[in-house]
């Protein structure tokens, strides 16, 4: 008999429920725990990719824990014939909840280290911050899978089961997140789609990160959790399984209802906070996908000369602010983190900042750039470059120009940024601690009329 033949044996022979086969129940844990991860990298690139679907990629985001509950429940369901929907439910929302608390106490750990030494980003986290996350994980997936899917547990064997599991999870996300940038991250975004620009926004070091913690931590817990399920007293059918829930104890029904509780409350405290920003995350994400997706051409372009300054910016005052000293230099392409060529064209920079007579301490300042590009289209196209330039509800009219405007925070800080193209050029106006009586609006009158918008 051929090892497929014996394992479809043994199959078989588990879900008649004649027998549990460790190595069986170990190795479809296993596999599941790989799907799960392979899932969790694919679904919400291919639903950006989707006019129709791109708003399931709200779903996502730090939500994206129910994609490892749902394959694991389907591995339930199908091995081990645990055919309960309000198990696979509780087990999804579990799972859920799971990777929400890993990952907010990772950011937060790593947020909190990182502040006492001066800032950086969380992938320069030491490792006993993804440690704490993993195993932060693994208890919750691990506590979900003893209360839905086995019968009575004592309390000191839950405890060591959950000890020792979490232990198992925590190394995981060492193990996962230290093989990101070098390893099973970037062979995973080439697997994807190589060489595809629609990709490029998600071409970081920390989705590197992210995809081989996917991987690595999925898998391994999916090993973990049919470890367990081949030493769990298992109801093998579905009168066993309605008769167990209802001869456990007061104590396991107890806590079941006390942990879906707590589940329920963790997801609905994020999601109050968190889901509007993901949908709105979401909406730029597709708008970036879109927008990678009609990369020009970087072919036979005429190389741009740079020009004195005074012809390319404003260099006399503007109402009470005065120019600074101008500044001119050649733009640095970025470079594809794959064949290590230019994406984009090399462009001529000018710019210059207006400060409130010359500088006053705590005054407020405004930062001028003008960015000449080869032609019209790349102008066009870096202007989406600009987390602005994406979203269509930015763009305001300005002495009869179409630009795109962030004013949100002009009132309470005098913060604002205005960016539009015209012609091979893109122009951006950054405001900084604008006095709540000095309009943008002389510094507009001035660009626009140099600079007619292009939108």
């Amino acid at each position: 008999m051929s090892l497929v033949e014996s394992l479809f044996v043994e199959y078989v022979a588990v879900n008649e429920g004649r027998t549990r086969n460790p190595v069986v129940l170990v190795s479809a844990g296993t596999f599941a725990g790989l799907l799960a991860g392979v899932l969790t990298i694919v679904l919400p690139l291919l639903t950006l990719r989707v006019d129709d679907l791109f708003y399931l990629n709200t779903a996502f985001g730090v939500f994206i824990g129910n994609i490892f509950g749902l394959v694991i429940s389907v591995y339930a369901w199908v091995v081990l014939r645990q055919r309960s929907v309000m198990r696979a439910v509780g087990f999804v929302l579990s799972c859920t909840a799971a990777y929400v608390l890993a990952f907010f106490s990772t950011l937060f750990l790593g947020a909190g280290h990182l502040s006492q030494r001066g800032g950086g980003a969380v992938a320069d986290s030491p490792a006993w911050v993804f440690f704490v996350g993993g195993a932060i994980g693994a208890v919750v997936v691990l506590v979900a899978a003893l209360l839905l899917y086995s019968n009575e547990h004592g309390a000191a064997q839950m405890v060591s089961l959950v000890a020792g599991g979490s232990l198992v999870g925590g190394i995981l996300g060492v193990v996962g997140w230290a093989f990101g940038p070098s390893v099973l991250g970037r062979s995973m975004l080439s697997l994807i789609d190589p060489g595809s620009p629609s990709l490029r926004p998600y071409a970081n070091q920390d989705v590197f990160y992210e995809f081989s913690l996917y991987l690595v931590w999925q898998t391994g817990m999916g090993a973990v959790l049919g470890v367990l399920f081949s030493r769990f007293d298992i109801p093998e059918n579905l009168a066993t399984q309605v008769a167990s829930t209802q001869n456990s104890g007061p104590k396991t029904r107890s806590l079941r209802v006390a942990f879906i509780c707590a589940v329920v409350a963790v997801l609905a405290f994020f999601s109050l906070r968190v889901l509007p920003e993901q949908y709105r995350q979401a909406r730029l994400d597709r708008a970036l996908v879109l927008h990678h997706s009609a990369l020009p051409s970087v072919n036979n372009l005429p190389k741009v000369l740079p020009q004195p300054p005074e012809q390319m910016l404003v260099l006399n005052p503007i109402g009470e602010y005065l120019p600074g000293p101008p500044r001119t230099e050649e733009s640095q392409p970025e470079i594809d983190w794959q064949t290590h060529l230019p994406v984009q064209p090399t462009a001529q920079r000018y710019d210059v900042t207006y400060t409130l007579h010359g500088w006053v301490p705590g005054g407020g300042r405004i930062e001028v750039h003008v960015d000449e590009y080869p032609n019209g289209p790349w102008a066009e196209y870096m202007l989406n470059e600009y987390p602005l330039g994406v979203s269509a509800d930015t763009t305001k009219s300005f002495f009869g120009n179409r630009i795109f405007a962030e004013t949100r925070f002009i009132k309470s800080f005098g913060n604002a940024v205005y960016v539009w193209s015209s012609a091979n050029r893109l122009v951006c106006l950054k405001f900084f601690s604008l006095a709540k009586d000095v309009p943008p609006d002389e510094f507009l009158k001035a660009y626009l009329a140099k600079y007619p918008s292009s939108l």
